[in-house]
């Protein structure tokens, strides 16, 4: 006389780890039969299907078929080389991969250009490769020539200042002569923007030229008492430098640089004036 063999109803199993799918059924009595697949929804290690499927009624010595998950799917390489790095990501996003951008300066090549590309697990993959989805690809992306820093030019003769915009691949544009105390006549005498600040390729920087420190007379103070003397000085935009005599008699004579200066003679305007009194 033959047992009849007693039926049991196929559990859910989708999403369950393989031991746990394994443990829920190893009482059943069913021939258990695993295969290898791979699912973007179902972790790595866990159940993806099952056959029959859940609710089916299965006898004792029957066969179930456990599909389980070794992880993502795979998607195919493309060349991302030289592809606009908008419709480059976008394109990535599509194939499940993800990715990684760094910006490189280039002198060539145009600006949101993708340079070259990478898979950092997996060095040498190239175009037609396969990878795991999920895979990170680094795009070099160009991110156009990298910026001048300014240089200084005051000082320079305007010929050596062109030659330095020149070869930074700045422009250059002229200004109107100024004055300037601390440089020379013909030389830059200013610049914008300032030296050290960035520009990028083909900006334009201004200079000016030098004439030299403006001249103005030198206030009536030969005669006059130190009280007096300070007070003109300052409003002139002078310096009341280093004094010799008896400060509290008149001034006898004035000096800038080593040189006498008398009232009203044309002096550069914010120099440094030493005083000599009587006594």
């Amino acid at each position: 006389m033959l047992l009849r063999k007693e039926s049991f109803q196929v559990p859910v199993l989708v999403g369950l780890p393989e031991g746990e799918a394994r443990n829920a059924i190893s009482n059943f009595k069913w021939d258990v039969v695993v295969r290898e697949g791979r699912s973007d929804q179902v972790k790595s290690g866990e159940i993806i299907s099952s056959e029959p499927g859940d609710g089916v009624m299965l006898k004792e010595g029957e066969s179930i078929v456990l599909t389980v998950s070794q992880g993502p799917t795979f998607s195919t390489l493309e060349d991302f080389t030289n592809v606009a790095s908008d419709a480059a990501l976008a394109r990535i996003d599509q194939l499940g991969l993800v990715p990684n951008v760094a910006k490189v300066n280039d002198e060539a090549i145009a600006a949101g250009t993708v340079m070259s590309w990478a898979v950092a697990e997996q060095p040498t993959a190239k175009a037609g490769d396969q990878v795991v989805k999920g895979t990170t690809i680094t795009l070099n992306v160009s991110d156009g020539p990298a910026p001048r820093a300014v240089p200084t030019l005051v000082g320079l003769t305007t010929a050596e200042a062109e030659a330095k915009i020149t070869e930074l691949g700045l422009v250059f544009a002229v200004v109107a002569e100024d004055f300037n105390k601390d440089v020379g006549v013909g030389l830059v005498g200013g610049q914008l923007p300032a030296a050290g600040e960035s520009l990028p390729r083909g900006g334009s920087v201004s200079y000016w030229v030098s004439k030299g420190p403006r001249m103005i007379p030198m206030p009536v103070i030969i005669g006059q008492y130190k009280a007096a003397i300070v007070k003109l000085l300052s409003e002139a935009g002078f310096t009341y430098g280093t004094e010799s005599g008896k400060s509290e008699r008149k001034l006898k004579s004035a000096t800038i640089a080593g040189e006498p200066v008398g009232n009203g003679k044309e002096v550069p305007e914010g120099s440094t004036v030493d005083l000599t009194y009587y006594g």
